[in-house]
């Protein structure tokens, strides 16, 4: 797979190098509209539209400025605050924000309105009376908006405004607006261009101060005094031109690749649906049959639980009806097979199959027991698990034996993403946290086959979450679903064939 987002960054750290077009020496040259856009400050200044900068000055390329003695020719540097005037948005008590009669508002833009190179509506986005909106601040054709407070990650994100507005709005307290000096869509759109270049963003980065636990200030000052490269303006129509060329390939590239993950993604789909109604391998009549390991993975679980044990068997009968044998009672459950399979196989309820729990919950008073890594549903995606951001806390003896996790088990996701699973494989310890169900074979079978078989439930709709509010899937509704039990030679010829379909799927993609 082509790394694109890697690939648009190349293009722009090479653009605002002078490296993506040639130069050409009949271009007027960058200083000469610097003195154009300098005039142009100094009307807005003398109008009282913008303030004077308090240090006003023309960064210039000094004979032993050796950092810019390659600038190509033609190009000149400035600072932010040259070419373009920063500031914040509005302020406002939560008694201003309007509820109803919207559209008699403006409405605010924040952080999260801020996609990549454009504006987003929201449905819960903010309005407030006009009246209380200074225009100098309301956002204009070819501003840029930017966050002033965000996430380390979201640093140098930009939006830009492409057409004239056909409403009024500003950004919030927490967003900058930046609108260029020189009103011109070329212009506007090369700035965008080099202000999320990797090079423009690790000095964002290096100014911003962090701010609590999960957020950075960019100070205004320290941001208008950043350098800017200017290349002439036809120069610069160049370069977007052959920057918007590129991005437009790049987006081909990336639809082609959503097309084919999208492709993979339902062949794998039908190919563990095959799998799980035994239709992927052929039966083979020497298996031992599917009852027998059933009845041996009956007795592991007698032997586990002793007097606890609940005898449970489902078979179909000789009316093609499905029924459940639950000590001395009986109960048609027909409506809860929800394919055909193989006469050779049995169906049984994952709590027959599995001895399962969740993990214990995060508790920082508890300081009993010995600090231990757990991880969370954040660490368990489909079919393997994320070490990243793993925390620790305290477990009891009898804590660790329930919430550990050796190789083999099977864990899903009690909420977050309901019943995504993965198997875990690491030769490391680990534990739980409550919102992942442990899953231990009682008698030992293919647990990469009932990983396919959660994948598939899933995606057809047969596991989800009970609740209101967050969704999850407790141990009782979990305990219940009923999947197929294939002979356990068939499970590993089934599970065995599957990975050679996708390891050569992956191979010629």
């Amino acid at each position: 797979m082509i790394d694109t987002k890697a690939l648009r960054q190349k293009i722009l750290d090479m653009a605002i190098k002078g490296k993506l077009v040639p130069q050409d020496p009949n271009d007027e040259p960058a200083s000469v509209l610097l003195e154009r856009i300098r005039a142009e400050k100094q009307q807005l200044i003398k109008e009282g539209k913008i303030k004077k900068d308090k240090n006003d000055s023309v960064i210039f390329k000094g004979d032993d400025n050796r950092y810019y003695e390659n600038l190509p020719y033609g190009w000149k540097i400035c600072s932010v605050s040259d070419i373009a005037y920063l500031r914040t948005g509005a302020t406002f008590d939560k008694a201003n924000v309007l509820l109803s009669n919207k559209n008699e508002g403006i409405r605010v833009l924040r952080g999260g309105n801020i996609s990549t190179y454009k504006i987003d509506f929201q449905i819960d986005d903010i309005f407030i009376p006009t009246a209380i909106v200074n225009p100098s601040i309301h956002v204009q054709q070819y501003d840029i908006i930017t966050p002033a407070v965000t996430s380390l990650e979201n640093i140098g994100k930009m939006a830009r405004v492409f057409t004239k507005p056909t409403s009024n709005y500003t950004v919030g307290g927490f967003v900058y607006l930046l609108t260029p000096l020189f009103y011109n869509d070329t212009f506007s759109k090369f700035l965008l261009y080099q202000f999320t270049s990797t090079w423009f963003i690790r000095q964002l980065q290096a100014i911003a101060k962090k701010s609590g636990a999960a957020f950075y200030n960019i100070n205004k000052t320290k941001f208008n005094g950043l350098p800017v490269f200017i290349p002439p303006l036809e120069e610069q129509a160049r370069i977007v031109k052959r920057i918007e060329e590129l991005f437009e390939q790049i987006e081909i590239i990336e639809q082609n690749q959503a097309d084919i993950d999208t492709l993979y993604e339902e062949f794998r789909k039908r190919t563990l649906t095959l799998a799980i109604q035994g239709k992927l391998v052929p039966q083979d009549p020497n298996d031992e049959p599917a009852c027998v390991l059933l009845e041996r993975i009956r007795a592991k679980k007698k032997a586990k639980l002793g007097k606890k044990f609940v005898d449970s068997y489902i078979y179909k009968g000789d009316d093609n009806c499905y029924y459940e044998k639950i000590k001395d009672s009986l109960k048609e459950i027909s409506d809860e097979i929800p394919f055909d399979v193989p006469e050779s196989w049995q169906w049984i309820r994952i709590d027959n199959l599995f001895q399962h729990n969740t993990g214990k919950a995060l508790n920082s008073s508890n300081t009993k027991g010995i600090l231990h890594p757990y991880i969370t549903t954040s660490n368990v995606y489909w079919g393997h698990c994320s070490l990243d951001r793993v925390k620790e806390m305290y477990f009891t003896e009898d804590e660790f034996e329930k919430c550990s996790i050796v190789p083999g088990d099977l864990l899903v996701c009690e909420g977050g993403d309901v019943g995504r699973a993965a198997i875990w494989n690491e030769n490391i310890s680990m534990c739980i946290q409550n919102h992942i169900h442990r899953l231990r074979a009682y008698y030992p079978v293919c647990t990469a086959f009932y990983y396919f078989a959660f994948f598939v439930y899933k995606s057809i709709g047969l596991i989800g979450g009970k609740g209101i509010g967050i969704q999850g899937l407790s141990s009782g509704a979990l305990g219940k679903l009923i999947f197929p039990l294939p002979p356990l030679a068939e499970q590993e010829r089934i599970v065995k064939r599957v990975e050679i379909i996708l390891e050569k799927l992956k191979d010629e993609d």
